[in-house]
């Protein structure tokens, strides 16, 4: 089952008693499922959208129509609908001051107290919302046609500590939320405490990929950088034995030199201690760098 699905499953199970929060969560499913507009809302999250019929019905005292349609891209669909105007105005009625206030944005008054803005973000997202798996990237969207909507809805949130983005994308307008301890911290208190836990989850296990990503890609480069240098330091000495032989260097390179050539792969400090005075890694390089100097001043001859 999908991130989203499961939070939406788990937000549809929230009891909410006070009743200021219930007036603050059918605000939100009203105004992202544009239901009192007259708009049929559809959706493939089936509890989701009973949920929202079952809140607006029994909030607004009016009939919201529920149908299962069928499948759409391969998706089945669920669909709710206020159908007669009469029974609009009674949902618009009932939220008067709240449209009068703010006709196309987000009315302030609804929040009356902290809870209501978890319960409006609940019904937001039952309507509108989208969640991505937690293990691949840490965003929750908000999907609405109206952009004073998105606009308000973002200024909003971000009012709240919650960093959001907007974005247009094929004729909606998205706002986007992408910090996880902000998910965590949002779902948690809109109910779905399950699904903030997976984020949570989701972040570790993500943290520890990239971790073990980054490391793996620096062995590999500090693999490749040795396997070069040895390539350079092997040719350098062959230069020099097939130019004027390995017995015109001083007796330390020459030790070292044929041990290069004996011991191709092996590490610098494992090589340093072959030699008759052992040495560091660091003596060792120097005396490999000396010797890469000769085979230049050889070639510039």
């Amino acid at each position: 089952m999908s991130a989203c699905r499961e939070a939406k499953n788990e937000l549809s199970k929230v009891k909410v008693q006070a009743e200021c929060c219930r007036k603050a969560e059918v605000y939100g499913l009203l105004l992202f499922s544009r239901l009192c507009d007259g708009v049929v809302f559809r959706t493939e999250y089936e509890n989701a959208v009973r949920r929202i019929a079952e809140d607006i019905a029994s909030y607004c005292s009016v009939y919201v129509d529920l149908a299962f349609p069928g499948r759409c891209e391969g998706k089945k669909l669920c669909a709710a609908a206020i159908q007669y105007e009469q029974q609009r105005a009674l949902v618009k009625e009932k939220f008067k001051a709240e449209f009068d206030e703010a006709p196309e944005g987000i009315a302030q008054s609804i929040f009356q107290n902290d809870c209501c803005r978890y319960a409006f973000l609940r019904g937001a997202f039952l309507a509108a919302g989208v969640l991505y798996d937690p293990e691949k990237e840490c965003r929750i969207e908000f999907c609405t046609k109206d952009e004073v909507l998105c606009d308000d809805f973002a200024r909003i949130v971000s009012g709240w500590g919650y960093k959001c983005t907007i974005s247009h994308r094929r004729g909606s307008f998205v706002a986007i939320i992408k910090d996880g301890e902000a998910l965590e911290e949002m779902l948690g208190m809109m109910g779905a405490t399950k699904s903030a836990m997976e984020i949570m989850g989701g972040r570790i296990v993500r943290d520890i990929r990239n971790t073990a990503n980054r490391q793996k890609n620096c062995d590999t480069a500090n693999i490749g950088k040795s396997v070069a240098a040895a390539k350079a330091q092997i040719a350098a000495i062959e230069k020099i034995e097939n130019t004027y032989g390995l017995s015109t260097l001083s007796p330390e390179l020459e030790e070292l030199a044929r041990l290069r050539l004996e011991n191709t792969d092996m590490p610098l400090s494992e090589l340093g201690g072959l030699l008759s005075t052992p040495l560091s890694k660091s003596g060792v390089n120097h005396r490999l760098r000396r010797i890469i100097e000769i085979a230049e001043g050889i070639e510039e001859k």
